[in-house]
């Protein structure tokens, strides 16, 4: 027999990979959005309901933007609302959790605003965006997290990800990229 727990695992499988697919409906959304009593399945959850594009589950991915038990779905949270649901009031947090928050001990909120500032500066214009990332990769000390800032850097400078080696290191980055990001927030008097 098998558990209930299980079968319940193995739907929630499936129902994220129908919204990784772009085929989740409302009532399965609405179905994931109805127990997030275990846990363990909370990253799961928010990665499915922020990819299902439903705006009603907006209230529910900002109640883990700031989860400081669990950064990872902080993090995911906080990429489906600013990157996706193009939601402007939280770029203060991807400033905030870039610059470095108390309880991400290992960065991880840190990368992750950097990889969303990449992200959104790739397609869009944000000199506090940029000025934050050029920041990061300047003053970092960790590696993982120099490096994520030095690819979301280039991918600000307009070099598409493919072009990026993935997991770079820091001292790979370009000389001149920094200074051209540099002298375009000089050029826009920011």
């Amino acid at each position: 027999m098998v558990h209930k727990s299980t079968r319940g695992s193995i739907k929630l499988t499936a129902l994220v990979r129908k919204a990784e697919n772009g085929e989740l409906t409302i009532d399965e959304a609405r179905f994931i959005a109805s127990d997030f009593s275990n846990g363990n399945e909370t990253y799961q959850r928010i990665f499915a309901l922020g990819l299902s594009g439903f705006t009603e589950f907006i209230p529910l991915l900002e109640k883990y933007v700031f989860d400081t038990k669990h950064l990872t779905t902080a993090a995911e949270a906080l990429i489906f609302l600013f990157i996706h649901y193009r939601r402007a009031e939280y770029k203060d947090v991807v400033l905030r959790f870039m610059a470095g928050v108390p309880w991400d001990d290992e960065d991880e909120l840190k990368r992750a605003a950097t990889y969303i500032a990449g992200q959104f500066l790739s397609k869009n214009k944000d000199k506090d965006l940029l000025r934050s990332l050029i920041r990061t990769y300047e003053t970092s000390t960790e590696p993982g997290t120099k490096g994520a800032a030095a690819e979301n850097l280039l991918r600000s400078a307009g070099i598409p990800w493919r072009e990026i080696p993935p997991g770079m290191a820091a001292e790979e980055m370009p000389l001149d990229v920094v200074e051209k990001l540099k002298a375009e927030l000089a050029d826009n008097h920011s």
